[in-house]
């Protein structure tokens, strides 16, 4: 969806994607370090992340935003996304800090924490789910730390399993109460 959503927390900024993103995005999907726990894609062409592009732009029922960390390196980092809004629930994911030199820092962790509040304070949403892969022991540990629980499984690859998580929104405030103050402006 073409969104004018924006956050900044720390050294991290969440803003709308934007086409001149979309070449950082496919070079780091192609990337298999990046990959590994995302469904199979063969290798991604301009043209093919710029028609995701366009398609993404038209679905009204997808935020996807830009991951920037804004001190260091100035610059997209990863992207996130929210996306099957139902019942004031909608589901996190297609997130990926693909930037090496950030990776490990807790640019993650924050990009999620603001994608949540988002959610959260913008949107109206009383729970957020996800599906996390079961050997991705860095994406379980933050969901952990973001106060994510576990309520059920499905088969991923035919090899693995992927845990369901969810949070609600009380919950998360709870536990995150300082973000209740983090202003969501719109761009």
């Amino acid at each position: 969806m073409k969104h004018t959503l924006s956050c900044k927390f720390k050294n991290i900024r969440l803003r709308p994607l934007k086409q001149e993103d979309c070449e950082f995005l496919r070079m780091w999907r192609n990337n298999s370090d990046n990959s590994k726990y995302l469904r199979k894609i063969d290798y991604i062409t301009p043209e093919m992340q710029l028609k995701w592009f366009s398609q993404n732009m038209l679905d009204d029922e997808v935020y996807t935003f830009a991951i920037e960390e804004t001190e260091t390196y100035s610059q997209i980092v990863g992207s996130i996304s929210l996306y099957n809004f139902k019942h004031n629930t909608a589901e996190y994911g297609r997130i990926m800090v693909g930037e090496k030199k950030v990776q490990g820092k807790g640019v993650g962790f924050l990009a999620l924490l603001m994608c949540i509040h988002i959610g959260f304070a913008k949107l109206g949403l009383e729970a957020i789910v996800a599906s996390v892969h079961e050997n991705n022991k860095p994406a379980r540990k933050m969901n952990e730390k973001i106060g994510f629980e576990i309520i059920g499984k499905h088969p991923f690859d035919g090899l693995n399993d992927e845990l369901e998580i969810i949070i609600k929104k009380d919950e998360f405030y709870k536990k995150h109460n300082y973000l209740t103050e983090l202003e969501v402006i719109e761009t």
